[in-house]
């Protein structure tokens, strides 16, 4: 009789068994049969990134890793966006963009990260910059420039210029307005409001506790508007009247040939005299 123990029926032991009796070299046999099998490798995970946050609504956010595009994904009617990549252990730079429905960007929003074998990092709350641009970059003191972009929807969006005069110096002032539910924003500047000279504008968004990054900057120059060369003659001044100062004017000028102001000598006869003050009253108006 054969009386087979199975402690664990692996490998050689169990066949040598089983060919024991069948070559009826036995006729009974007590065999205990016991192996070890060991226990399969565990594979290592993965390695992963993610980043969430907020861009413009339906936006398409660029994810990009030491310079290479990583991925790219389209953010939410309402402006939220996340990615989850399975990356290399080490340490990389990562860079998130948005781009709007109509090719405007935000800044690039930069991360260097470390990452070990196997780990899961993530990025909340990311807020990429509102985008931005001028609907034109130069213009005169009587022309107007509207500046525009989107965000994420029903933001503070604070517009910050920095101004250079000509003649020289610097000052700073703020701004602000709102983007609609969908995410447009918009603030038209008039080149008085901004005033002769260099304007550096760049924005940020509000939304909530969370402010955004700043957008890329934009210049807008205004010119010096020259209002004597459209100006009527007799207007010495070039105030956009001919009244009594033009005629003050002309009078300190009475008979001076070749007038340090020429524009006292309004036909340009090298004089000023009787003929420059009829063509003063005619072109009065008080």
């Amino acid at each position: 009789m054969l009386v087979l123990r199975y402690v664990f029926q692996y490998g050689a032991l169990a066949l040598i068994a089983v060919w024991l009796l069948s070559a009826n070299l036995v006729s009974a046999i007590d065999v205990t049969v016991s192996g070890v099998v060991e226990a399969p490798t565990p594979e290592t995970p993965d390695t992963i990134i993610q980043f969430s946050g907020w861009a413009y609504p339906n936006a398409t956010v660029t994810l990009r890793q030491d310079g290479t595009i990583l991925t790219t994904t389209t953010a939410s009617s309402t402006a939220a966006f996340s990615t989850s990549n399975i990356v290399t252990p080490g340490t990389h730079t990562y860079t998130l963009v948005a781009t709007d429905g109509s090719g405007r960007t935000s800044s690039t929003a930069s991360f260097t990260i470390t990452l070990s074998e196997g780990a899961t990092i993530g990025v909340s709350n990311v807020f990429l910059s509102p985008s931005v641009v001028a609907t034109t970059t130069s213009i005169d003191t009587d022309e107007s420039s509207t500046l525009q972009g989107t965000s994420r929807p029903n933001s503070t969006i604070t517009i910050y210029v920095t101004s250079t005069a000509i003649g020289g110096g610097s000052t700073n002032r703020q701004f602000t307005t709102t983007s609609s539910a969908v995410g447009a924003w918009s603030r038209a500047f008039t080149g008085a409001e901004l005033g002769v000279g260099s304007h550096d504008i760049r924005t940020r968004a509000t939304s909530g506790s969370q402010t955004s990054e700043y957008s890329p900057t934009v210049t807008v120059a205004v010119n010096q508007v020259d209002l004597c060369s459209t100006s009527t003659p007799g207007d010495i001044n070039c105030d956009g009247s001919v009244d009594l100062v033009d005629f003050s004017i002309l009078l300190f000028y009475w008979q001076v040939t070749n007038p340090a102001n020429a524009r006292a000598d309004i036909n340009a006869d090298t004089t000023v005299n009787v003929t420059d003050f009829s063509i003063l009253l005619y072109y009065w108006t008080g």
